[in-house]
């Protein structure tokens, strides 16, 4: 690349492919956009074990994990730290210590390795680590000044505070940094405790003779960018200079901060540019390093990972601010390491205080800083510009060190809630984007002079719907209490305001207030805020409230989201992670977007599922199912032939028969030629081995027609995806004797994970295993990429076991009841296994222990029996933590009556009563989420639960912890 002395214009095209195969429909919406997919670094994975013991070079000392790292040819085992015992000092409630690099030979994929390791018991977490990608926006034009330091009123602030008036130090994880460039050198960090270039660790941390900083490219003290990847260098180079620039020297530029100190951290890729490879590694090296602020200009559309997770958190609670650029798609998805807790999340605008077109947006931000054309300092001793929120980040980190200088004793949170309380609203100016921004465009004046500004943040909440089953429910009274934090000055009498957005909902009581609340203390509403459901809401209907604070000169906001009536619920009790739905599907309730739903998991692996769903019917003119049709415009549509029904409320509970239960009733009220039937679906699930590998799901089929329906057919659809990077290793069996059809990979890089599906219920089974890709089936076969149309459905559904076997493909099957005859106004039983295995040894031993379980273990569901006596049993989880999550308690009623549950504490005082009404002969569960009367958390001890029904009365001991 060109320089010139004067000026660079720096231009970064991130170029990425699009493309998707042609013939896979039903990939298009995963394989689209690809931008946001993962990029993993290779031949690496980071794990957290629960115990170290003897980790040697290529071996852990546990014969389990050892058996996996063989089969990866493992090359090395590294500490996340190079002296473990440094980050005990950190005080981290993390135990990073146990976290290790695991470095493998070959081409596998590190999602794969990761996925092999996390079924082992010894491991907490094994994850790739993800490659990010710096945020800068093309630009092809340049300003001589630095206007933005105008439009964020820094030279005002500097008036009052500047960084070389005191000890704030700002770590840049970047690129690389150009520790000589005449407008960096005079404010680089020095390490107190390493004595320079004497080749030995003097402070002992794993790192020779890191006076400035450390290159975690190439291993090394100097953490200038490489001559391999030049835009790296002076990405990295350009943001350093932003926040920490020389000023007032008499030559180039000045930093936000005015000669805060600069540690300078190289977290890129030693050879692929525009990447950072070493990200959190780097933000692990500034905290332990004691750095105030950590700027992030770099990031990426993932989901949350654990290990990142745990590094953020780390440096907050070391004291650290964690300032993230929010992104450059002009996107309201989420971006990390913006998007984690306690990171203040930078969007970039125009020095007037527009939305930059190319800025992220949403509910995750923080703060709008400038982005267009900011011009600094880059490498080789040169300046330029770029646009990008990865400028905008580093603008807001020297805000943050002014704010630190002036008040020193300040946590790093509150030094970034102080920027972001002073910021100035900007909503005006973006009618199409109110409250997408943060509080608005960063004020650096303000942030040093105003620092009466309380910060109060929602810290948890409760809700009380009338009927007290915690599920909110169209026609329903809400009340909602909530606990608040503030992080800086003291506040009284605080007006609180819900406000809403939303057509569906009527709020009834929209202000309450905050008595007081101190500084880094909680408080909780004086009153609940109210709102009335609609009777015609939808159901799983996600509502965004807004909650406003307002005092005097104060303004602030913060948002919660409730969802009424949600139609699926995820199942995590075992070893097979699910979701379970009202509406007759299986993994998503969404199939289309695949959403509200995690899919199918087994032993913390990945998603192996895309679709299941119910297929049902007499004949092919007469088909009900969930699962996809015809192929309109290119497009798969997706059938809605079930309804939930009024009582049919999906519920997830402790058990009577298994660990956790579900249960839900939905009809086929939305087919276009109903078969009018009605059907209760349940699961069932077990923690222990040998039966936690297996769900069973049962369905009781009620014919509500005046006729007997003949020629009935159930059954369940699956379409699995095994090995996300290539489906046409994916294959379909089928075992006689077990009635069960099971899918598997046979690559060497696919999971080795076999799941199965088997008719548990008496009768005949048809099974048929479908290459979706037609150009793949025999001649008398049929593919779905073009659609499944009922003709196939039926086929499928009845037509024997002449299909039982497909692949290597892409490929589905489904497996199917049948034929019945429904006797008008009676009902029949189907039951299902889901199992899966890391064998098909595994898997086998699996279905046999569900077979045993549904003779054995599960009582028919074909006649509804009320309780033969009163019940009151134990509440689970217990003990439980209320920030967690509820616990809940099942009662049964023999007689209809008054009932009344209550809550006393070890005086025998009533905290709560959550029923007090009359209740027919049943079953219920309630939650309890540990909160008192009024709603305000109570604290940790010894409760009871006292169930008074007529004449009995019962009481149990229940443990709440915080």
């Amino acid at each position: 690349m060109k320089k010139n002395s004067a000026m660079i214009i720096l231009c970064i095209l991130l170029a990425f492919s699009s493309g998707f195969s042609a013939g896979r429909v039903k990939k298009q919406r995963q394989e689209n956009g690809s931008n946001k997919q993962n990029h993993y670094i290779p031949h690496q994975v980071v794990v957290k074990f629960k115990e170290v013991r003897s980790l040697r070079k290529t071996t852990t000392g546990l014969s389990s994990i050892d058996r996996i790292l063989r089969k990866f040819n493992v090359t090395d085992i590294q500490p996340l730290w190079k002296n473990r015992n440094a980050l005990k000092k950190l005080h981290a409630t993390s135990s990073l210590e146990k976290i290790y690099f695991i470095h493998f030979a070959g081409d596998q994929s590190p999602k794969k390795v990761a996925e092999q390791l996390n079924r082992d018991p010894n491991i907490e977490y094994a994850e790739p680590l993800y490659l990010y990608r710096i945020n800068v926006e093309p630009n092809d034009r340049y300003f001589p000044n630095q206007n933005y330091l105008q439009a964020i009123s820094a030279p005002a602030a500097w008036d009052v505070v500047k960084g070389e008036q005191g000890d704030v130090v700002i770590a840049v994880v970047d690129g690389g940094t150009d520790i000589n460039h005449p407008d960096l050198q005079d404010n680089l960090w020095v390490n107190p405790d390493e004595i320079p270039d004497n080749g030995i660790d003097d402070d002992n941390d794993g790192f020779v003779d890191d006076v400035h900083g450390w290159n975690f490219a190439n291993q090394s003290n100097d953490p200038t960018g490489l001559s391999s990847t030049p835009i790296n260098a002076d990405h990295g180079t350009l943001t350093a200079g932003i926040a920490a620039a020389v000023t007032n020297n008499g030559k180039g530029v000045a930093g936000v901060s005015w000669n805060a100190k600069l540690m300078a951290i190289d977290a890129g890729s030693a050879s692929s540019d525009t990447s950072i490879a070493f990200g959190f590694q780097g933000i692990l090296y500034a905290a332990v390093k004691k750095a105030d602020i950590i700027s992030l200009s770099w990031g990426s559309y993932h989901s949350s990972s654990q290990f990142e997770a745990d590094i953020i958190k780390t440096a907050t609670e070391t004291g650290c601010a964690v300032v993230a650029a929010a992104g450059n798609d002009n996107s309201d998805s989420l971006f990390y390491p913006a998007a984690y807790d306690h990171v203040l999340s930078v969007a970039a605008i125009s020095n007037g205080g527009v939305k930059a077109n190319f800025s992220n947006y949403g509910r995750t931000i923080d703060v709008a800083a400038p982005g267009l054309a900011i011009y600094n300092t880059l490498n080789d001793g040169t300046y330029g510009a770029a646009s990008g929120t990865s400028f905008s980040a580093p603008i807001a980190a020297g805000l943050l060190a002014l704010i630190k200088t002036e008040h020193p004793a300040w946590s790093g949170i509150q030094t970034a809630e102080q920027a972001r309380v002073t910021a100035d609203n900007i909503d005006d100016l973006n009618p199409n984007y109110v409250n997408q921004l943060g509080n608005g465009k960063i004020n650096a004046f303000r942030a040093v002079t105003d620092s009466t500004f309380p910060s109060i943040r929602i810290s948890s909440l409760s809700i009380l719907d009338e009927n007290g089953d915690g599920i909110i429910e169209p026609g329903e009274r809400v009340d909602v209490m909530i606990t608040f934090f503030n992080y800086l000055g003291p506040v009284n009498n605080v007006s609180v305001r819900l406000v809403d957005n939303d057509s569906y909902i009527n709020l009834l009581t929209e202000y309450s207030s905050i008595a007081a609340i101190g500084t880094l203390q909680e408080a909780t509403l004086s009153t609940p805020l109210s709102f009335r459901v609609p009777e015609n809401t939808p159901r799983n209907h996600h509502i965004l409230f807004t909650v406003e604070f307002s005092e005097n000169h104060y303004r602030d906001s913060d948002k919660f989201q409730l969802t009424v009536l949600p139609d699926f619920v995820n199942t995590t009790e075992n070893k097979i992670s699910t979701t379970i739905t009202n509406k007759g599907r299986i993994g998503f309730a969404d199939t289309d977007n695949q959403a509200d739903g995690i899919g199918f998991h087994f032993n913390n692996g990945p998603n192996l599922l895309f679709e299941g769903a119910i297929i049902a019917g007499t004949g092919s003119k007469h088909i009900i199912d969930a699962a996809r049709g015809d192929l309109q415009n290119g497009k798969l549509q997706y059938h809605e032939d079930f309804q939930v029904t009024t009582d049919g409320d999906i519920r997830i509970f402790p058990g009577s028969v298994s660990d956790r239960e579900s249960m839900t009733i939905f009809d086929d009220g939305n087919a276009a030629s109903p078969l009018n039937l009605l059907i209760k679906q349940e699961t069932f699930t077990w923690r222990s081995p040998p039966y936690d590998d297996l769900i069973i799901f049962r369905y009781r089929i009620d014919n509500l027609n005046g006729t007997d329906l003949k020629n009935f057919h159930f059954g369940l659809f699956f379409d699995w995806d095994m090995d996300s990077n290539s489906f046409a290793t994916n294959k379909v069996s089928y075992d006689i004797n077990r009635k069960m059809s099971y899918a598997y990979d046979i690559s060497d890089n696919g999971p080795n994970t076999y799941v199965g599906v088997a008719l548990l219920s008496g009768g005949k089974v048809s099974s048929r295993a479908i290459f979706n890709d037609q150009s793949k089936a025999g001649p008398d076969s049929w593919g779905i990429y073009d659609g499944f149309t009922n003709t196939e459905k039926w086929q499928a559904i009845s037509g024997g076991l002449e299909h039982i076997e497909a692949g290597p493909a892409d490929i589905s099957h489904v497996i199917a009841s049948g034929p019945h005859i429904i006797k008008s106004n009676r009902a029949i039983e189907v039951g299902f296994a889901l199992v899966a295995g890391d064998n098909q040894a595994q898997m086998n031993a699996a279905i046999d222990s569900a077979k045993n379980l549904w003779k054995h273990a599960i009582p028919s569901g074909l006649q509804f029996k009320p309780p033969e006596k009163f019940e009151l049993t134990q509440n689970y989880p217990n003990p439980f933590t209320p920030s967690e999550s509820s616990t809940t308690i099942r009662y049964g009623i023999v007689n209809e009556g008054n009932v009344e549950l209550a809550i006393f504490n070890v005086l025998g005082q009533r905290v709560k009563t959550l029923v007090k009404k009359t209740q027919p002969p049943n079953f219920y569960l309630l939650d309890w989420d540990g909160s008192d009367q009024s709603g305000k958390l109570l604290p940790s001890g010894i409760y009871f639960y006292r169930l008074k029904a007529g004449n009995f009365s019962k009481a149990k001991k229940i443990l709440l912890v915080r």
